[in-house]
């Protein structure tokens, strides 16, 4: 089992309770889609990459809309050649674990270097 807060309250108690639960967990760094517009997807695109360059790893967490969608269809090619990779976020809770709470498909997560590898980009309504 693995615990991701999606730290969508300041409130939020679930990086507590997992800890002292003993339960991998990591918690996402940046939320991609506050704002719908793509312009502001793409700024948190790049949010999310400032975040992977200084901690090594980044977690974005998105939704299915429309702009979300188009700017990480513009994003993902480029991805690579920006310098990341992106996993499945269950590769990086070790690492999220020691550095504590801060971290795509959608759901995923970045590093800096190596391949992309990113999941299935749902199709635009």
């Amino acid at each position: 089992m693995f615990f991701l807060d999606s730290r969508t309250t300041p409130h939020t108690v679930g990086i507590d309770l997992a800890q002292e639960m003993g339960l991998p967990h990591a918690a996402r760094d940046v939320f991609l889609d506050d704002d719908l517009a793509a312009p502001a997807v793409a700024v948190e695109l790049t949010k999310t990459e400032a975040v992977a360059r200084r901690n090594g790893i980044a977690i974005a967490i998105g939704h299915p809309h429309v702009g979300t969608i188009a700017e990480l269809r513009r994003w993902l090619p480029l991805a690579e050649a920006h310098g990341f990779r992106l996993v499945p976020v269950t590769a990086i809770r070790s690492t999220t674990m020691k550095r504590g709470p801060a971290t795509r498909r959608i759901d995923g997560a970045i590093r800096p270097g190596g391949r992309v590898r990113s999941g299935r980009v749902p199709a635009a309504p």
